[in-house]
């Protein structure tokens, strides 16, 4: 049986929470889903916060609430939103 050595490297990951995989076992092609805040969605739609505020209230567009009064919004469900509000022109 060989000595521990001084300085060795441990394994310095930090523990899992039950339940969760190790980044190996997450699928190659998964990907992460963005959120962007009141501002950064109102950029996206090219709109004002308060059109964006609006929205929220009139329950027109998906959100997420966290804590308090964050809100955030999926780039998926902005770009839904902007699909579904498409107007096709008359010929």
């Amino acid at each position: 049986m060989e000595p521990k050595q001084v300085g060795a490297k441990t394994n310095n990951r930090a523990p899992r929470r039950h339940g969760q995989q190790p980044n190996s076992m997450v699928q190659a092609g998964a990907r992460r889903e963005q959120y962007l805040d009141v501002r950064g969605a109102a950029a996206y739609l090219g709109t004002t916060e308060r059109h964006l505020r609006r929205l929220v209230a009139e329950r027109r567009i998906s959100f997420y609430k966290l804590a308090g009064s964050k809100l955030r919004f999926s780039v998926d469900d902005l770009a839904g939103f902007m699909a579904d509000s498409r107007v096709e022109r008359v010929r």
